[in-house]
C-alpha cells in the first residue's frame, strides 16, 4: 500500500481520511487523529473489529485491512 500524507480526503469523527492505493487501486486510508479522547479510540478500534467481521455486503464500501502495530500506544 503506498499513503501520501499530504493528500487529505476529509476528515470525520475518528480523525482524517487520506487518499492511498493498494493494489493498484485508490483507496481511502482512515486513521484516528494524534489528538483524538481515549473514547473516539476505542470507537475507532470498535468499528474496525465490526467491519472485519461484517464481511462484503453491497451496501458497506469494502474493507480492505487495518494496520494495528502500533495500537497499544493509542489505548
Amino acid at each position: 500500500m503506498v499513503l501520501d500524507p499530504t493528500n487529505i480526503i476529509g476528515v470525520g469523527n475518528f480523525g482524517i481520511v487520506y487518499k492511498g492505493i493498494a493494489k493498484g487501486e485508490e483507496i481511502a486510508v482512515k486513521g484516528p487523529s494524534v489528538d483524538c479522547p481515549k473514547s473516539t479510540f476505542k470507537a475507532f478500534v470498535a468499528e474496525i473489529c465490526i467491519l472485519c467481521h461484517l464481511g462484503s455486503h453491497e451496501n458497506i464500501v469494502e474493507f480492505v485491512g487495518a494496520y494495528t502495530e502500533e495500537m497499544r500506544k493509542g489505548l
